[in-house]
Protein backbone atom coordinates (compact mmCIF):
# COMPACT_ATOMS: atom_id res chain seq x y z
CA UNK A 1 0.00 0.00 0.00
CA UNK A 2 1.64 3.21 -0.89
CA UNK A 3 -0.16 6.76 0.40
CA UNK A 4 0.82 9.57 -2.06
CA UNK A 5 2.04 12.55 0.07
CA UNK A 6 1.81 15.06 -2.13
CA UNK A 7 -1.72 15.16 -1.81
CA UNK A 8 -2.42 15.13 1.77
CA UNK A 9 -3.38 17.98 4.01
CA UNK A 10 -4.48 19.03 7.80
CA UNK A 11 -7.81 17.61 6.98
CA UNK A 12 -6.72 14.27 5.95
CA UNK A 13 -7.95 11.59 3.59
CA UNK A 14 -9.07 7.97 4.25
CA UNK A 15 -7.23 4.98 3.44
CA UNK A 16 -7.52 1.05 3.81
CA UNK A 17 -6.06 -1.89 2.31
CA UNK A 18 -6.64 -5.82 2.83
CA UNK A 19 -3.73 -7.99 2.61
CA UNK A 20 -3.94 -11.46 1.39
CA UNK A 21 -2.96 -13.78 4.60
CA UNK A 22 0.23 -15.13 2.77
CA UNK A 23 0.99 -11.58 1.56
CA UNK A 24 1.91 -10.45 4.90
CA UNK A 25 4.62 -12.71 7.44
CA UNK A 26 4.51 -12.85 11.10
CA UNK A 27 8.20 -12.80 13.30
CA UNK A 28 7.11 -15.51 15.25
CA UNK A 29 7.72 -19.06 13.72
CA UNK A 30 4.65 -20.14 16.10
CA UNK A 31 2.10 -17.97 14.56
CA UNK A 32 0.36 -17.29 11.22
CA UNK A 33 -1.90 -14.89 10.22
CA UNK A 34 -5.93 -17.08 10.04
CA UNK A 35 -7.59 -15.05 7.65
CA UNK A 36 -7.09 -11.86 5.56
CA UNK A 37 -5.39 -8.50 7.58
CA UNK A 38 -7.45 -5.22 6.97
CA UNK A 39 -5.54 -1.87 7.75
CA UNK A 40 -7.93 1.13 7.59
CA UNK A 41 -7.31 4.63 8.76
CA UNK A 42 -6.63 8.39 8.18
CA UNK A 43 -3.70 9.99 6.36
CA UNK A 44 -2.57 13.46 7.30
CA UNK A 45 0.09 15.97 6.87
CA UNK A 46 0.98 18.87 9.02
CA UNK A 47 3.94 21.01 7.67
CA UNK A 48 6.43 17.56 6.42
CA UNK A 49 4.97 15.21 9.51
CA UNK A 50 2.66 12.87 7.57
CA UNK A 51 0.82 10.95 10.50
CA UNK A 52 -1.27 7.34 10.05
CA UNK A 53 -4.30 6.99 12.49
CA UNK A 54 -6.45 3.69 12.10
CA UNK A 55 -6.98 0.20 13.17
CA UNK A 56 -5.67 -3.57 11.47
CA UNK A 57 -8.17 -6.12 11.82
CA UNK A 58 -7.30 -10.21 11.47
CA UNK A 59 -7.15 -13.41 12.89
CA UNK A 60 -4.09 -15.26 14.04
CA UNK A 61 -3.46 -19.03 14.55
CA UNK A 62 -1.18 -19.42 17.17
CA UNK A 63 -0.17 -23.15 19.00
CA UNK A 64 -1.39 -23.63 22.12
CA UNK A 65 1.20 -25.64 24.24
CA UNK A 66 -1.58 -26.32 27.18
CA UNK A 67 -4.09 -27.63 24.38
CA UNK A 68 -1.61 -28.95 22.28
CA UNK A 69 -3.35 -27.64 19.12
CA UNK A 70 -3.75 -24.62 17.24
CA UNK A 71 -6.20 -21.75 18.30
CA UNK A 72 -7.64 -19.00 16.00
CA UNK A 73 -8.14 -15.73 17.68
CA UNK A 74 -9.41 -11.80 16.98
CA UNK A 75 -6.38 -9.56 16.37
CA UNK A 76 -7.62 -5.92 16.19
CA UNK A 77 -4.46 -3.13 16.64
CA UNK A 78 -4.86 0.69 16.83
CA UNK A 79 -2.45 2.85 15.26
CA UNK A 80 -1.22 6.45 15.73
CA UNK A 81 2.17 7.30 14.06
CA UNK A 82 4.17 9.72 12.76
CA UNK A 83 6.64 9.79 9.64
CA UNK A 84 8.66 12.83 8.80
CA UNK A 85 10.54 13.03 5.35
CA UNK A 86 14.15 11.18 5.21
CA UNK A 87 16.02 14.73 4.45
CA UNK A 88 14.54 16.37 7.87
CA UNK A 89 15.47 13.33 10.03
CA UNK A 90 18.82 13.66 8.76
CA UNK A 91 19.57 16.95 9.56
CA UNK A 92 18.53 16.12 13.23
CA UNK A 93 20.97 17.62 15.36
CA UNK A 94 23.11 14.77 16.96
CA UNK A 95 22.85 13.42 20.64
CA UNK A 96 19.63 14.94 21.73
CA UNK A 97 17.14 13.62 24.28
CA UNK A 98 14.45 11.66 22.40
CA UNK A 99 10.88 12.49 23.96
CA UNK A 100 7.97 10.57 23.90
CA UNK A 101 6.44 11.65 20.50
CA UNK A 102 10.03 10.62 18.92
CA UNK A 103 9.47 7.12 19.61
CA UNK A 104 6.44 6.78 17.51
CA UNK A 105 7.79 8.82 14.64
CA UNK A 106 9.44 6.91 11.51
CA UNK A 107 10.81 8.23 8.21
CA UNK A 108 9.52 8.25 4.57
CA UNK A 109 11.74 8.42 1.13
CA UNK A 110 10.19 10.93 -2.00
CA UNK A 111 7.13 13.31 -0.97
CA UNK A 112 6.93 16.60 -1.44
Amino acid sequence: MQIEVERLDERGEAFSHTYGKEELSLDDETARLASEARVAGRASMKGSEVRLRGTLSTQVEVYCDRCAAAVVAPLEIEFDTSFLPAEVEKAAVENVELQKDDLIRSVYEGGP
